[in-house]
């Protein structure tokens, strides 16, 4: 692991005026990359330079129609993702299922390996109307994810290692006047490492596509309940 320095606030006890952040600091951040998001990412970082406790600001849920609701989740692909990253859409369907049950009030998600099983033993699925799939699926609420852009390279260059992800989510109610229409739509879109215009070349093969994922999942469900976010 490499050694991180930093200026501290006193260079009293330091020679050249660089001091090493301790060991339990740098555990700590490392940790927080893969335990929460972007929004830890950033608290780490801030609370390291020097900053202190970061503000945050509360966000209302975007659509709060989940709530004490049978929900299930469909990861639709195009055929070149599902050829270069065959596991992604299952992986997806996993993360989002696994936290609208942790982080939404009265959920109950039908499992991922459920609705993998329906997927693989019916491949044209997602020519079905809306209506069809949630009547199969026995939930009052359908949140239907196309993947529209993953990636975890930069275009063109394997060597270079950046996470980019694009989705629009989708939800239908069973007892909508027209439930083969959303009652709810929007975008999601996240790039990994947050805030880096450029790639990383060398970066761990496994580190990039599962911090994507993770944060990918995490924004789509923070449409669906309260959160905190950093204050700009």
């Amino acid at each position: 692991m490499s050694v991180f320095y930093m200026k501290p606030v006193s260079a009293k006890g330091c020679r050249g005026g660089r001091c090493p952040v301790p060991v339990v600091v740098v555990l700590w951040v490392v940790s927080a990359l893969f335990a929460g998001g972007c929004e830890v990412v950033g608290y780490a970082a801030n609370a390291v330079a020097g900053g202190g406790r970061p503000k945050k600001v509360k966000v209302p849920a975007e659509y709060r129609g989940l709530e004490n609701k049978s929900v299930a989740v469909l990861v639709a692909a195009d055929e070149v993702t599902l050829f270069e990253y065959p596991k992604v859409p299952a992986a997806l369907c996993e993360a989002i299922s696994r936290r609208l049950s942790e982080g939404v009030a009265g959920v109950q998600v039908v499992d991922a390996g459920q609705v993998a099983r329906f997927q693989a033993a019916n491949p044209y699925w997602d020519t079905w109307l809306y209506r069809d799939l949630l009547q199969h699926l026995r939930v009052e609420r359908l949140v239907y994810v196309d993947l529209l852009r993953y990636r975890t390279h930069e275009p063109g260059d394997p060597h270079v290692w950046r996470g980019d992800a694009l989705v629009s989510v989708g939800v239908v109610e069973v007892e909508a006047v027209d439930p083969n229409n959303f009652v709810y739509a929007t975008t999601v879109q996240v790039q990994y490492p947050p805030g880096h215009s450029e790639g990383r070349v060398g970066q761990d093969a496994e580190s990039i596509p599962a911090m994507t994922l993770a944060t990918l999942s995490l924004q789509v469900v923070n449409r669906f309940r309260e959160h905190e976010e950093l204050a700009p």
